[in-house]
């Protein structure tokens, strides 16, 4: 472990290598190329937000969306944490859990070599960091470390930031939850902001 890993913390000496393991680093460019290939290979890609099953003799046959019904013969529930209640409809009581985190990618840091994982009290990481950068400069305009922050609380922090500074021209968020993106939502229209 040392050898691979050699600027982790001495307080770890065991670990567990999973070859087979893998991590996706752009998401989007991930479910992009996804939706490409089912493209390419026939089918089509319907933008609608599923919401219950029809079946026939144990056998799917529609999956009702937001904007109608779609007959089909199979369907794969894969909107992670928010499945629950979707799979329940079908049928799978998996029990879906958060990790109710954040993740962070240091690109070519050089601190470690590959992705890791610590298990220690069940939890990689109890410690949020807001952390509001320029896209054009990279220079980063704050970062806030605190064990919950809202979306009202990142508001207000761009708030403050708006007042040392320009108004940006558009605000990108990511790794946020439904909550965070309206809150974020509200503030760009009450500020103007794409």
């Amino acid at each position: 472990m040392r050898r691979r890993e050699p600027t982790l913390s001495s307080e770890y000496r065991d670990g567990l290598l999973n070859k087979d393991g893998c991590h996706v680093s752009n998401v989007r460019a991930y479910y992009e190329a996804l939706a490409k290939l089912i493209l390419t290979r026939g089918g089509k890609c319907i933008h609608a937000r599923a919401c219950g099953f029809e079946a026939n003799k144990g056998r799917l046959t529609k999956v009702f969306t937001d904007t109608g019904g779609i007959s089909c013969t199979h369907a794969v529930v894969a909107a992670g944490i928010g499945s629950k209640r979707l799979a329940a409809a079908a049928g799978d009581y998996v029990s879906l859990k958060s990790e109710r985190g954040y993740h962070v990618v240091f690109a070519k840091s050089g601190l470690i070599n590959g992705p890791i994982m610590p298990l220690d009290g069940k939890m990689a990481i109890t410690l949020r960091i807001l952390n509001i950068v320029d896209d054009v400069t990279k220079e980063c305009l704050g970062a806030t470390p605190d064990t919950s922050i809202s979306g009202r609380r990142m508001a207000r922090e761009l708030t403050t930031i708006v007042g040392r500074r320009r108004k940006p021209g558009m605000i990108v968020s990511d790794h946020g939850t439904e909550f965070t993106c309206n809150a974020m939502l509200g503030w760009c229209k009450e500020a103007a902001i794409d």
